[in-house]
């Protein structure tokens, strides 16, 4: 019970936008369905010794969730920024702009990607992973996106959607009972790993260990996994 009202409390920024983004979502979106017959392929040079991953970030690139760094290179090795990161999100999910500004005093409207920033800070709910990060208002959007806030802001979106809803604390301690680590950032965070693990949305869960910075690849196979394990539909890339 005690868990149950710390997850609802977290939950709060949220959760008063849910029924609009589901409409609005359901609405734009379509039907749902899977990336069946994938993308178109994308020629990128860079991505030796990421056999496993490279059809997620051929996926990717080509469907305008993720860009290329530089013609053909993809630097799967290198970190994303949590402002690259609400891009992604947002290209993924089709987010529709925020109807009221989220109070962040270091965004502005020159700072690159703002309307996606404020699309995606109301799923960004760092206090569920760092109760002390409460006191901070900042998005830190240089700052590099790490496992946890990735997966919370994920599961959120996804909520809020109504595609899943959270795993129950008994399903939580089961799924995570041989992944001890995932429990270190509380017991709120934990239900939102648990819930990630338990669909599927994390392949090799000790991939996105929990406060480990991400990398490019590492955002592209989850992205990859939300698109087929839940249903979300294959984005129309930006015409230019």
């Amino acid at each position: 019970m005690r868990l149950r009202i710390l997850e609802v409390a977290f939950a709060i920024p949220f959760c008063l936008m849910s029924r609009n983004l589901s409409a609005q979502t359901s609405s734009a979106a379509g039907p749902l369905s899977g990336p069946q017959g994938g993308a178109p392929e994308v020629a990128i040079s860079d991505l030796e010794g990421h056999a496993d991953d490279a059809a997620a970030i051929r996926k990717m690139v080509a469907q305008g969730v993720m860009t290329t760094v530089s013609e053909g290179k993809f630097e799967p090795d290198a970190g994303m920024t949590r402002a690259e990161f609400a891009e992604s999100i947002q290209r993924l999910f089709k987010l529709p702009p925020a109807k009221r500004t989220p109070q962040l005093p270091d965004v502005s409207s020159n700072t690159p990607a703002t309307e996606a920033i404020q699309a995606v800070a109301p799923f960004m709910n760092r206090q569920i992973v760092c109760f002390t990060c409460a006191l901070s208002k900042n998005f830190f959007p240089n700052e590099p996106i790490t496992s946890d806030l990735a997966v919370v802001a994920v599961v959120g979106i996804l909520r809020a959607q109504k595609k899943i809803e959270l795993v129950s604390d008994e399903d939580a301690n089961q799924v995570l009972s041989s992944l001890p680590e995932f429990r270190r950032s509380g017991p709120v965070a934990a239900l939102y790993f648990a819930t990630a693990v338990k669909l599927g949305l994390m392949p090799r869960p000790q991939r996105y260990s929990p406060a480990a910075k991400s990398t490019r690849a590492d955002m592209a196979v989850l992205f990859d996994h939300v698109q087929g394990q839940v249903g979300v539909p294959l984005v129309k890339p930006e015409t230019k």
